[in-house]
């Protein structure tokens, strides 16, 4: 996705590093987007990763809950993610 947002502001001719300078400007200010320079892209980048990783936490919990909820058949349930697993025991889905 990022390359793709990349390539086209390149052909709009915002420049290829527009979408992170317009990322920082969340923390920065819209003047950030307006001058990018290593600091801005690299603000940029970091807040890029930061609202994923947040992004990724809450939608992981929402559907996780949702997942168990309806009985749905999953590593979780039948540990498989058990790190105290020692052997593969046949499992069931119900």
């Amino acid at each position: 996705m990022a390359l793709v947002a990349m390539m086209v502001t390149g052909a709009m001719g915002m420049g290829l590093f527009a979408p992170p300078a317009i990322i920082a400007g969340i923390v920065l200010g819209p003047e950030a987007a307006m001058n990018p320079s290593l600091v801005v892209i690299a603000t940029g980048l970091i807040l890029h990763m930061v609202l994923s990783m947040m992004f990724g936490v809450v939608f992981a919990a929402l559907t996780s809950r949702t997942l168990a909820r309806r009985n749905h058949p999953g590593p979780w349930r039948d540990g498989a993610l058990d790190p105290h697993r020692t052997h593969q025991e046949p499992h069931a889905y119900r």
